[in-house]
C-alpha cells in the first residue's frame, strides 16, 4: 500500500482532514552552505530517560487541530486551531471561554491542507496589540493563502474587522501549504514559510523558481513600508530575476519552521514526498540565499532532476529518515530548541517529531559538527504542531484531540 494511500485511509477514519502533509545564483551563495555535515539516516538510540508528555489544557471546544502555539511574551499560550479559532490559555493551563480571534467566517478549512495555519505575535506585542495570522481563503472562487494583520484591542482580544491583508499569495492546489510565522529573535523580522503548491514531484517548479513566493522562506520587514518593507540584507536584492522577499528555497511543505532563542539558528521541518522526511538548518550567521534542494533532491538523493542547474550548490539536511511503507512514519513535524529548566537533559537540543508514528526525537550536534537523532520515545498522539513558552518550556498540539500538552520529566506535573 502506498504512502498516500496509507494516509488516505487515515484521514477518512478520523473524519476531519489532516493538516499536514532553480536559479543560477551558486556562484554567490554563501561558504557556510558546507560546514554543516549530518549524520543522514537517524540514529535511534533512546535517552537515559523518557520525558512524559501530559496534559496542560484541557476542554477545547468542538476538538479541531492546532496549528500553531504562540507565547505573547507574558506565560499565555495562544493556540491556533485549524477551523480559524485562537484559544487563549492562561499560564495555569486555563482556556478562557471567549476567543482570542474567531475568522471562522473566512477561513476556507475544508480540505486537508487548508485553514488557519500560521500564528505570530509582534515583538511589540504588549503595547501594539498585533498579530499576525497565515490563512487560506477563497477570493473571487480562487484559492489564496493570506498573510494578514489583526489588532488586539483594549478588550483583550481581537476584532476581525482589524484586518490588514499584508501579502496575499495565489495558490494552485489545496495541498503543501505550509504557513508557519516567526519573528527572528535577533534581527526582529517575520519569517514566513511557504509550500510548493502541491503538485506532485514540484512538477510546476515553484520551489526552484526565484519569481514564485511557493516553496520558500520568506523575510520581511513588518514595521516600515507599505504593507511591508523589504530587509535591505535580504540575499536576492538587487537581483532582477529573483523576488526580494525570498530568504531560502528549494522547500516542499515546510511544516514547522523555529528559531533556537539562545543563538538564532533556524530550523525547517519538510515534509517529504517519496522516501525522505528532512531536517534542514540555518546558522545564525547565515545571510540567506540558501537552496535546500527539492524537487532536484530529496534527502541527499536525487529525485526531479530534470530541469536541474547542475551548478547549484544545494545545502543538505542535517537529518533525514524514511517514510517509506515498510515504517510507521509518514510527516515529519518541526518543533523546538530545548532551553527550558524541567529537562535539563534535553538543553541545547532541537526536539521534532512524527505525525503517524506520534514519535518525538532529538536532535543534536557534537564538537565535530556531527548531527544525532536520538529517540525520546512514541506516544499515542498525533502530533501536528509544537509550542515555546517564554520560559524555554515546550508544549504539543495533537489532531482531534480537545488537549494542549506539555513535555515535562514523568516525576513533574507542568508548571
Amino acid at each position: 500500500m502506498t504512502k498516500s494511500t496509507l494516509l488516505a485511509l487515515f484521514f477518512f477514519l478520523i473524519s476531519i482532514p489532516l493538516i499536514l502533509a532553480t536559479m543560477s545564483r551558486s556562484a554567490s551563495l554563501h561558504a557556510d552552505n558546507n560546514q554543516v555535515f549530518s549524520v543522514y539516516y537517524p540514529l535511534l538510540a533512546n535517552h537515559r530517560f523518557v520525558p512524559a508528555v501530559v496534559p496542560f489544557a484541557e476542554g477545547i471546544k468542538k476538538p479541531s487541530v492546532p496549528t500553531a502555539i504562540v507565547d505573547p511574551g507574558d506565560g499565555r499560550l495562544f493556540v491556533a486551531l485549524k477551523d480559524g479559532r485562537v484559544l487563549i490559555v492562561t499560564s495555569e493551563g486555563h482556556i478562557e471561554t471567549g476567543n482570542l480571534l474567531d475568522i471562522r467566517d473566512r477561513v476556507n478549512s475544508a480540505q486537508m491542507e487548508l485553514g488557519l495555519l500560521g500564528l505570530a505575535t509582534h515583538p511589540n506585542f504588549a503595547e501594539n496589540g498585533y498579530l499576525y495570522a497565515y490563512f487560506s481563503r477563497n477570493v473571487e472562487s480562487k484559492l489564496v493563502s493570506d498573510l494578514a494583520r489583526f489588532t488586539v484591542d483594549h478588550t483583550g482580544v481581537a476584532d476581525p474587522d482589524s484586518e490588514q491583508t499584508i501579502m496575499r499569495l495565489k495558490q494552485p492546489g489545496t495541498a503543501h501549504m505550509a504557513g508557519a510565522l516567526q519573528f527572528g529573535p535577533l534581527d526582529r523580522y517575520l519569517y514566513i514559510a511557504t509550500g510548493d503548491g502541491g503538485t506532485p514531484r514540484d512538477i510546476a517548479g515553484h520551489a526552484q523558481s526565484g519569481q514564485s513566493l511557493l516553496g520558500k522562506i520568506l523575510r520581511i520587514d513588518i514595521d516600515h513600508g507599505s504593507p511591508y518593507a523589504i530587509p535591505q540584507d535580504n540575499p536576492f536584492v538587487g537581483y532582477s530575476d529573483v523576488r526580494d522577499e525570498i530568504w531560502a528555497l528549494g522547500l516542499r511543505n515546510p511544516w514547522r519552521f523555529s528559531f533556537d532563542t539562545n543563538t538564532g539558528d533556524m530550523y525547517i521541518g519538510d515534509v517529504g514526498e517519496q522516501t525522505w522526511e528532512e531536517i534542514n538548518f540555518l546558522p545564525f550567521h547565515s545571510q540567506g540565499g540558501h537552496n535546500f534542494g527539492w524537487p532536484c533532491y530529496e534527502g541527499r538523493e536525487e529525485y526531479n532532476i530534470e530541469n536541474c542547474d547542475s551548478s547549484i550548490l544545494f545545502t543538505e539536511p542535517i537529518h533525514a529518515y524514511t517514510h517509506l511503507q515498510d515504517t510507521q512514519y509518514c510527516s515529519v513535524i518541526g518543533g523546538f530548541v530545548y532551553r527550558g529548566d524541567l529537562l535539563p537533559e534535553l538543553a541545547g537540543s532541537y526536539v521534532f517529531a512524527d505525525y503517524c508514528a506520534s514519535t518525538l526525537w532529538t536532535l543534536s550536534r557534537d564538537d565535530a559538527e556531527d548531527w544525532t537523532a536520538k529517540k525520546l520515545g512514541d506516544y499515542s498522539y498525533h502530533w501536528t504542531t509544537f509550542g515555546e513558552r517564554s520560559d524555554g518550556e515546550l508544549f504539543l498540539g495533537a489532531a482531534n484531540n480537545n488537549t494542549i500538552y506539555q513535555l515535562v520529566r514523568n516525576d513533574t506535573a507542568p508548571r
